[in-house]
């Protein structure tokens, strides 16, 4: 079995560790370059997607659609996109804001994601989380 296998599980987390620890590349890409951080962020699988980042999962990977991880999170399902993306800028600020204006190859950055898919207030968390964090930086 493999990482991406075991992204499409919930909470699945003793699996990965698992291949982790087999010595499976934690940023290893699967089908369309996806990562399993990609798939446990768009499934809505935060805790999956910590243990990831912890692990050394890289949040700036972009997969072949010129997807990031916070493109991941903003399309996750309804009630967890708000916790994946607040994840990525929890465990990796610096990469979660760089990521925030990257566009894919169709040009929709990752607030783009969010409002398309219907997750207003995601879009309107992320940005504001993005801005407060970049606020403080300047204080």
């Amino acid at each position: 079995m493999c990482a991406h296998c075991c992204t499409t599980l919930p909470g699945d987390v003793n699996q990965v560790l698992s291949l982790l620890d087999e010595g499976l590349e934690v940023d290893a890409l699967g089908a369309q370059g996806r990562t399993a951080l990609h798939r446990a962020l768009g499934g809505g699988h935060h805790g999956l997607a910590r243990t990831l980042i912890e692990r050394g999962a890289r949040v700036a990977v972009i997969d072949s659609m010129g997807r990031t991880s916070m493109h991941w999170a903003a399309m996750a399902p309804t009630a967890l996109a708000q916790q994946c993306c607040l994840l990525l800028f929890e465990l990796s600020e610096p990469d979660a804001l760089a990521t925030l204006g990257k566009q894919t190859k169709s040009g929709r950055a990752p607030l783009h994601s969010a409002a398309e898919t219907g997750e207003n207030d995601v879009a309107m968390n992320v940005t504001v989380s993005a801005c407060a964090r970049a606020e403080g930086d300047h204080l």
